[in-house]
């Protein structure tokens, strides 16, 4: 785990920019979402086991969203989002799970879990930004050079 951004502000501020938790054990997808996210204005910060240590996270920084993978080495992400929602300070937060497991089957089962939504491995940076904006469109910043509706093909 690590912390992907210096924080700039105190984490009880409801301004600035969004701080979402990234949830990711393959380093290359890793890569990708976080710099997708910081090209969009976002801090982050990035757990890549999940389990206890993803609502450790979740409890001390209070992040925006969290976005979480479902296949994890130690345990799954709906026993993490499980945990999660067991929690008094992280009941609320949104979770979109970030997966490869693509079929209608597995979309129930994830929707069911509890997840406030979905998205499909591998994605446009579109999709991911569309997904994540009404979570987080009170502080995302479209200054960044990434803005929805334009190609973008990185």
């Amino acid at each position: 785990m690590k912390l992907a951004d210096t924080f700039s502000m105190n984490k009880n501020q409801t301004f600035g920019a969004p701080l979402i938790l990234v949830v990711e054990d393959n380093e290359d997808n890793l890569v990708l979402i976080s710099y997708i996210l910081e090209s969009l204005g976002c801090r982050l910060i990035t757990c890549k086991d999940g389990g206890e240590t993803t609502v450790i996270l979740a409890k001390e920084h209070h992040p925006d969203l969290i976005l979480l993978d479902i296949v994890l080495p130690k345990v799954s992400g709906i026993e993490v989002l499980k945990s999660l929602r067991e929690e008094s300070l992280t009941c609320n937060v949104p979770v979109i799970a970030v997966t490869a497991l693509a079929t209608e089957a597995n979309r129930e089962n994830i929707i069911r879990a509890g997840f406030n939504n979905y998205i499909i491995k591998p994605y446009l940076i579109e999709e991911l930004e569309e997904m994540i904006s009404p979570y987080i469109k009170d502080k995302l910043n479209y200054s960044s050079d990434i803005i929805l509706g334009q190609d973008n093909f990185y």
